[in-house]
């Protein structure tokens, strides 16, 4: 008998995109200065949430542009060292991050490996300690199926204001696919995150996971186009569910 699924955890860091050269304040986006704050972000906020969940059963793809600079190469040297799980690649623009994606995934996979989840997480947000474990709970040998995160909370650092967010399609989103060895996979990267909760015309339906909050969405001016539109909630204890120490934050 094969095994059942593998799980890929998947982040663009800062590989360049033609439809998005600035953020939402006009500032150049994938350029070193943007990178190296990328980074802090990452450190302190996205990497504790990933080395932090009860299911560890998964590796994560973290994808590069070609031309980030040396000192952004070498810090994650290191993390890669400290994190086995953490596959740092780089590659030349988003032309080619999906054919580069499948190309990594596939030589990974083991060859008795019967179905595929990927799962996506942008290098500023970060997971419940739990969301890798929900995920994974939602498989159940389908051909074809996304698994919503529907809950979460949205952390506008500036005032340091923190939403409850609904989200039927959102930026968290994980697909599962059947292998099917003469048919190249998808991956959760085929379609634009905000689509999958329309109506399918391609069949694949969305199975929204609900209970708590399981990802925190940073909000900053740095963002190319995230924006608060959730609920006030009271902060305490919120960025510990993420695997955060607030006092500790140096953002």
């Amino acid at each position: 008998m094969g095994i059942e699924f593998e799980h890929f955890l998947i982040t663009r860091f800062n590989v360049k995109n033609q439809a998005w050269q600035v953020d939402k304040s006009g500032v150049t986006v994938r350029d070193d200065s943007w990178t190296k704050h990328r980074l802090q972000l990452f450190e302190q906020i996205c990497l504790p949430s990933i080395q932090n969940q009860t299911n560890k059963n998964f590796k994560w793809l973290i994808y590069f542009d070609i031309d980030t600079c040396d000192e952004v190469r070498e810090r994650f040297k290191v993390i890669r060292q400290e994190n086995p799980f953490i596959f740092p690649r780089y590659i030349q623009g988003m032309e080619v991050f999906i054919a580069s994606l499948q190309k990594d995934i596939s030589s990974h996979l083991q060859k008795n490996t019967q179905h595929l989840i990927t799962t996506r997480i942008d290098n500023d947000d970060a997971f419940h300690q739990e969301a890798m474990a929900n995920i994974q709970s939602g498989f159940d040998g389908q051909k074809i199926e996304a698994i919503n995160l529907l809950e979460g909370v949205q952390w506008e650092i500036r005032g340091d204001n923190f939403y409850y967010a609904f989200n039927e399609s959102n930026p968290f989103i994980s697909l599962i696919e059947k292998l099917n060895f003469n048919v190249v996979f998808k991956t959760v990267f085929y379609k634009d995150h905000r689509y999958f909760a329309e109506k399918p015309e391609d069949g694949v339906m969305t199975r929204q996971f609900c209970g708590e909050p399981m990802w925190l969405q940073v909000i900053h001016e740095a963002n190319i186009s995230n924006e608060t539109d959730g609920q006030p909630i009271f902060k305490d204890g919120v960025l510990e569910m993420f695997s955060m120490n607030a006092s500790s934050l140096k953002i």
